[in-house]
C-alpha cells in the first residue's frame, strides 16, 4: 500500500519543480525581452547617428588636373589679340568648359583633352564692334552685352543634351560606338558620352543671342546687368552720357509687316556723373528688377529704387568699406541676386541685402554677414555657386577658398592651386567640380561639398536670413524658387514640441490626477470600477481620429464660440466648487447614503449646467471685458490689456487666497465654526467660498489694473495674441484628452497600492478623506504619480497626428495660446516623404528625430532618478 505522506511529499516536490521551471522560463523570456529592447533602442540611436553624421563633416577637395586653356596654335598666333576672360563655366557632366572673353569671344573646350570644340563671336552684327560691357546672372545662364552703338543684346548660354537612337549610333565611327560606360570622346562641336545605362549622350554648349534693343538711343554702354524674372528678362544699363536705366523687354506685333518688334520699356534713374569718382565699375540689378546698385572703388554704393509714382529714386547711399585706403574690389550678386558679396582689398568679405528694420519701413542695405575671407591676401576672382549660397574666392597667390554665406563658415581652403593669380573660377551645377583659370592654365578639381547649409550654428542659433530684419530662428526647407535660401533651424521645432507638451499637460495632468484621487478615495465598489473602465476606454481612440475631430469640428466650434469657451474657464470650476458646497447642505444621512453614483451624477449635472451658464455670460463678458469683439481685442484693435492680465493673474490669485485662508484665517474660521450644527457649518463654508471667490477676482483685477494702467504693460503679444483657428488651445484640449487615460490609470494604481493601514490610521485619527489623500496618500504614492506624469509627458512629446492636423503647422516661436506651431514629430511626418534621399533636408529631418530621441531619453532618465528618490522616501513610511 502506497504511503500517503510519501505521495504528498512527492507531489509537493513536483509542484516546486514546476514552479521553479516556470520561474526560470519566465526569467529567461523577460531577460531576452529586456535585452532585445535595449538592443533595439541602441540600434535606433546608432542608425540616427549614422544618418546625421555626414551633416557635420568638412568639404573635401579631391584630385586636381590641369589642362591647356587655349590651343598652342592659337596661343602662338599674332593675328588677333586675346582679351581678358570675363566668364567661365562648366558643362553638366564636367567634360566641357566654356569661357567668355571681354571682346565677346565665346569658346567651348574639352576638359579631357583641352581641345577647342566650339568658338563664336558675340557681336551685335557679324564683324561688328566688340562689347563694351558684359554681365551674366549668378547661375551663368543669362548674359547681357552692351555695345558702343547703344545696343544691349541679351542672350542665353544653352546646354543641349540629346540621346542618340540605335540608328544614329550605328552611323557613328567604330571608335565612338565602342565607348564604354563613363567614357567620352569629342564629336565635332560636341561631346559623346556613354551613360551608365549604356546610352550615348551628345552634349554641346552654345550661346544664343536675341535681337538687340537700345535703352536710350545710340549712346555707348558702359555697364550692364541682367536679371531673369518669371515674367521675362529685365536689364539695367549705364551709358557714357550718364543715362542710367532699368529696362524691360516687350514685344509688339506689326500687323502691316507681319513682324514682331522687340523694344525696351525703360525707366530712367537719377544719376549725375562725378569726375572725381569716375565711371562706377560695379552695377547690379536685383532679382525683381526694381532695385539697382551702383558701386565705386572707394566703397560707396548708391541704392536706387523704381517707384510706381515717382519713377526712379535714390533710396540711400551706403559705404561698404569702412577703413580708409581700402578699395572695393568686387560687388558680386549671390544666387537669386538678393544678396551682394562685397570684397575689399584688405581681404574682407561681407554679404549685404535689403531689409526692413521695422514693419512699414523701406528696405535698406545692411551688412548681414561678415565672412571669413582670405586674411592678408588680395582676392582676384569671385564666383557664386549656381545651386546654393556657396561662393568661391581666388587669390593672388593662386589659392581657392570656399565659403557658405548663410552659415558664415569656411568650407575649404586649397593653397597653391595654380602658380599665378586666379583670373576666373567656376563651380559646376552639381557642385562636384571647381574650375580655376590663371595665366592661360585651367585647374580642374573634384569637390565633395557636403552639407554646408546645415551647421550647428545654423541649426540651433539665430541666423540672419535674406530679407529678415535681423537674426532669427526659422524653419522653411523648400520653396518653388531655385534660388531659395534654406532655413533649417531646429529651434522653432523644439519650441513647438515644448509648447504642445506644456499646454496639453496643463489641461490633461490636473484633470487626470484629480480624477484618480476622486475614484480611489471617494468611489467604492462597482461605481469605481465602471468609472475606471470608461476612462481607460478613452485610450483606445486613435490619435488620427482625435486629430480629425480637432481640425474639422472642435477648432471651428471654438472659434465660433470663443467668448463662451473663455467664460467656461471661469464657469466650470466655479460651478463644480459651488456644487460641492451645496452638497454639504444636504442632511448628513442623505449625504452619506448618496455618496456613490448619486454624487457622480450630481457632478455631471454641475458640469452640464456650467455650459449654458457660460453661454449666457459670454455676451456680457465680451461686452464688458473685450470691447464687444474678442478677436479684435486679441489683435490689439480694441480695448485694453487689463482683461488679459485678469485671466493671467487668476491662477496666481487663487494660490494667494488659498494660502491666506490656509495659514492666516483658517484657525479663526475653525474656532468660529466649532460647536455649531452641520447645516450651520455648511452655510458658513459656502459663505467662505463665495467670499474667497470674490477676493480672487478682486485681487486679479487689482493686479491687472496695476500692470496695465500703472506700468503700461500690455500682455497681448505674449501668452495671448492674435487668434488663429488651429492653435495651442485646441491642441491642449484634444491632446490633453489623449493623455488623461494614461496618467489616470497609472496614478489610480499608485493610489490603490498605498497600504491600507496608512489610510485607516489617518481616518481613525479624525482626518477627512481629502486631508488623508493630500497628506498621507499622495506623499506615499509620489513615485508612482511622478512616473504617471512622465509617461504622459512622453506621450505628449511624441504625439504626431493630433498636432499635425490640429495646428497650422507654422514653425514660429510664440507662446500665444491662440496661435499655431510645428513640432518635431509633425515636421518629420510632413516632410520626410518628399525629402530627397541623402540630401541635406533628408538628413536634417533625421537629426530632428535624433533630437526628439535625446529629449525623451533625458526626460526619462531624470524621471527615473526622481522616482527612485520618492520611492526611497515611501519605503521609509
Amino acid at each position: 500500500m502506497e504511503d500517503p505522506s510519501f505521495t504528498g511529499r512527492g507531489r509537493r516536490r513536483q509542484t516546486r519543480k514546476s514552479v521553479l521551471w516556470a520561474e526560470r522560463t519566465a526569467k529567461l523570456f523577460i531577460s531576452i525581452g529586456g535585452i532585445g529592447t535595449i538592443l533595439a533602442v541602441s540600434l535606433i540611436f546608432f542608425f540616427l547617428l549614422w544618418v546625421i553624421t555626414p551633416l557635420f563633416r568638412q568639404a573635401v577637395i579631391g584630385e586636381m588636373s590641369a589642362v591647356a586653356a587655349r590651343d598652342t596654335a592659337v596661343q602662338e598666333s599674332s593675328e588677333r589679340e586675346r582679351s581678358e576672360i570675363v566668364g567661365l563655366g562648366l558643362g553638366p557632366s564636367g567634360r566641357l568648359a566654356w569661357s567668355l572673353a571681354a571682346d565677346g569671344r565665346f569658346e567651348v573646350r574639352s576638359l579631357d583633352s583641352g581641345a577647342l570644340m566650339h568658338e563664336q563671336t558675340l557681336a551685335a552684327f557679324e564683324g561688328g564692334p566688340a562689347p563694351s560691357a558684359i554681365a551674366m546672372t549668378p547661375e551663368r545662364r543669362r548674359l547681357a552685352l552692351g555695345f558702343p552703338d547703344g545696343q544691349v543684346v541679351l542672350g542665353e548660354i544653352v546646354v543641349r543634351q540629346t540621346f542618340l537612337s540605335d540608328a544614329e549610333e550605328k552611323e557613328l565611327a567604330p571608335e565612338l560606338q565602342a565607348l564604354q560606360p563613363g567614357q567620352a570622346s569629342p564629336s565635332g562641336a560636341a561631346i559623346l558620352e556613354r551613360t551608365p545605362t549604356g546610352q550615348l549622350r551628345r552634349i554641346e554648349i552654345a550661346a544664343e543671342l536675341e535681337p538687340g534693343v537700345r535703352p536710350a538711343g545710340e549712346v555707348a554702354i558702359q555697364a550692364v546687368d541682367v536679371s531673369e524674372l518669371p515674367s521675362g528678362v529685365v536689364f539695367g544699363s549705364l551709358d557714357v552720357e550718364g543715362g542710367l536705366y532699368i529696362s524691360t523687354l516687350c514685344e509688339r506685333y506689326n500687323f502691316m509687316t507681319d513682324e514682331t518688334i522687340v523694344e525696351a520699356l525703360s525707366v530712367q534713374l537719377p544719376y549725375e556723373p562725378d569726375a572725381m569718382l569716375g565711371t562706377p565699375p560695379f552695377l547690379s540689378l536685383d532679382d525683381l528688377g526694381y532695385r539697382l546698385f551702383l558701386g565705386w572703388a572707394d566703397g560707396r554704393v548708391v541704392h536706387y529704387r523704381v517707384d510706381a509714382t515717382d519713377g526712379g529714386v535714390v533710396e540711400e547711399v551706403v559705404d561698404m568699406v569702412e577703413d580708409g585706403g581700402v578699395e572695393l574690389l568686387s560687388l558680386t550678386p549671390l544666387l537669386g541676386k538678393g544678396t551682394l558679396i562685397a570684397v575689399d582689398s584688405a581681404g574682407g568679405v561681407s554679404a549685404w541685402f535689403t531689409s526692413r528694420a521695422q514693419p512699414g519701413e523701406r528696405p535698406k542695405l545692411v551688412r548681414a554677414h561678415e565672412l571669413p575671407g582670405p586674411v592678408g591676401e588680395r582676392v582676384t576672382a569671385v564666383v557664386t555657386s549656381p545651386r546654393s549660397r556657396v561662393i568661391a574666392l581666388g587669390t593672388e597667390s593662386g589659392s581657392v577658398q570656399l565659403i557658405q554665406v548663410t552659415a558664415e563658415s569656411e568650407l575649404a581652403y586649397l593653397r597653391g592651386v595654380l602658380d599665378a593669380p586666379i583670373d576666373q573660377l567656376a563651380i559646376s551645377d552639381r557642385q562636384d567640380e571647381i574650375l580655376a583659370l590663371a595665366g592661360g592654365q585651367l585647374a580642374r578639381m573634384e569637390l565633395d561639398i557636403g552639407y554646408p547649409e546645415a551647421s550647428l550654428a545654423s541649426l540651433f542659433l539665430p541666423v540672419w536670413y535674406e530679407g529678415y530684419p535681423g537674426p532669427a530662428h526659422a524653419w522653411q526647407s523648400t520653396s518653388s524658387s531655385d534660388d531659395f535660401e534654406p532655413k533649417l533651424g531646429l529651434t522653432p521645432l523644439v519650441f513647438g514640441t515644448l509648447k504642445a507638451t506644456f499646454y496639453s499637460m496643463i489641461f490633461g495632468a490636473p484633470l487626470a490626477l484629480l480624477a484618480a484621487i476622486f475614484s480611489s478615495e471617494y468611489l467604492k465598489g462597482r461605481v469605481r470600477s465602471t468609472v475606471k473602465a470608461v476612462l481607460e476606454l478613452m485610450a483606445t481612440l486613435p490619435s488620427v481620429v482625435l486629430g480629425f475631430l480637432a481640425a474639422t469640428l472642435i477648432a471651428p466650434m471654438v472659434q465660433d464660440l470663443l467668448p463662451g469657451v473663455l467664460a467656461m474657464f471661469l464657469g466650470l470650476p466655479f460651478m463644480l466648487l459651488l456644487g460641492a458646497h451645496l452638497w454639504q447642505l444636504l442632511p448628513r444621512h442623505l449625504g452619506l447614503r448618496w455618496s456613490g453614483w448619486q454624487r457622480l451624477v450630481t457632478m455631471g449635472l454641475a458640469v452640464l449646467l456650467s455650459l449654458p451658464l457660460s453661454g449666457a455670460l459670454a455676451p456680457i463678458l465680451e461686452r464688458l471685458f473685450f470691447a464687444g469683439d474678442v478677436e479684435a481685442w486679441l489683435d490689439g484693435r480694441a480695448g485694453t490689456g487689463a482683461t488679459g492680465w485678469l485671466f493671467l493673474f487668476l491662477p496666481l490669485s487663487v494660490v494667494a487666497v488659498a494660502l491666506l485662508f490656509g495659514r492666516v484665517l483658517q484657525a479663526r474660521l475653525r474656532h468660529l465654526i466649532a460647536g455649531r450644527s452641520n447645516s450651520t457649518q455648511a452655510w458658513l463654508e459656502l459663505a467662505k467660498f463665495l467670499g474667497a471667490s470674490s477676493m480672487v477676482l478682486g485681487l486679479a483685477w487689482g493686479l491687472s489694473l496695476l500692470f496695465n494702467n500703472g506700468l503700461g504693460w500690455d500682455p497681448r503679444g505674449g501668452f495671448i495674441g492674435s487668434y488663429d483657428q488651429r492653435n495651442a488651445l485646441v491642441v491642449g484640449f484634444v491632446m490633453g484628452f489623449a493623455i488623461i487615460p494614461i496618467i489616470y490609470t497609472l496614478a489610480e494604481d499608485a493610489f490603490t497600492s498605498v497600504p491600507g493601514h496608512l489610510r485607516e490610521a489617518s481616518l481613525g485619527a479624525g482626518a477627512t478623506p481629502w486631508q488623508t489623500a493630500v497628506r498621507v496618500i499622495i506623499p506615499t504614492a509620489m513615485s508612482g504619480l511622478f512616473s504617471a506624469l512622465m509617461i504622459g509627458l512622453g506621450r505628449a512629446v511624441g504625439e504626431t497626428m493630433i498636432v499635425l492636423m490640429a495646428t497650422g503647422g507654422t514653425a514660429i516661436m510664440d507662446w500665444n495660446m491662440f496661435n499655431g506651431f510645428r513640432t518635431l514629430s509633425a515636421n518629420i511626418a510632413t516632410e520626410l516623404p518628399e525629402a530627397v534621399k541623402a540630401g541635406a533636408h533628408y538628413r536634417v529631418l533625421f537629426l530632428a528625430g535624433f533630437v526628439l530621441f535625446v529629449m525623451t531619453f533625458i526626460l526619462n532618465t531624470l524621471a527615473e532618478v526622481v522616482r527612485q528618490r520618492f520611492r526611497k522616501r515611501a519605503f521609509q513610511l
